[in-house]
């Protein structure tokens, strides 16, 4: 098998995610969260690609697993949108979801889940970038997981978006098992380099392995700036935004 497929190697990756996977064997939601830009995202993108492997880290094997990209959401009714389009493709063009009313997307959403005959376990990014909008989704998917019992939520959230949550409900479901993933070691952070490398046709220097802890803290967001850039990535604008974080 390819060396540099996974992510990190695969028994981390399983060490990492099976207690997050294996709590849908038991309960209906699971939160995942790490560092800002620590990679957690990139890795439950990886892992919606790998249908075996979900069933190895322990997911039930009827559950279908779905991944949403929700940085770019900036209320509920966008986010509603990017799942209804993920569950079904086909109401890209819908009426409902071109008018963006409120209301109509939030039933939209509802009948969409209801109408998948098997459990669903819908992956949700929040982070930074839209921490706002906090409030309204927990409100609405504490309104939504009663109305929807095949439902199903792995929550990812980064340390900034938790340490800012104030749960405002007693039945929100973003705090009822939570999973901290801690930064790259020295052994993950240098497979990841090593694939990002390979898959960009770069070259990594001896030298730059030998301090990729000090370079990078394990923080996945950095390996491609240092890939491509080399030591002189600490000075640029992105990295310095990760560090004051």
């Amino acid at each position: 098998m390819e060396p540099h497929l996974y992510p990190i190697p695969k028994s981390n990756l399983l060490k990492r995610f099976t207690p997050v996977f294996s709590q849908f064997q038991k309960a209906r939601h699971s939160t995942v969260v790490a560092l800002p830009y620590g990679g957690r995202s990139s890795h439950l993108r990886f892992i919606n690609s790998q249908p075996e492997l979900q069933i190895e880290l322990g997911k039930p094997e009827n559950d279908t697993f779905v991944w949403v990209e929700t940085k770019s959401a900036k209320n509920f009714t966008q986010l509603a949108t990017q799942i209804c389009v993920a569950l079904d493709q086909s109401l890209l063009t819908n009426p409902i979801l071109v008018s963006q009313d409120d209301y109509l997307v939030a039933t939209l959403l509802q009948s969409t889940i209801n109408k998948i005959p098997h459990p669903i376990i819908l992956c949700l990014t929040l982070g930074r970038a839209n921490i706002d909008i906090h409030p309204d989704v927990e409100h609405q998917f504490v309104l939504l997981i009663k109305q929807c019992p095949n439902l199903k939520i792995l929550w990812s959230l980064d340390s900034f978006s938790l340490r800012n949550y104030h749960p405002g409900h007693t039945s929100t479901p973003i705090v009822e098992s939570v999973f901290y993933l801690p930064s790259f070691s020295k052994v993950e952070t240098d497979h990841s380099l090593k694939r990002t490398a390979k898959n960009r046709d770069k070259t990594l220097s001896s030298k730059l392995l030998s301090k990729s802890m000090e370079l990078t803290g394990g923080l996945a967001g950095l390996f491609h700036l240092l890939v491509f850039q080399g030591e002189n990535f600490l000075h640029t604008p992105q990295v310095q935004e990760i560090l004051k974080t």
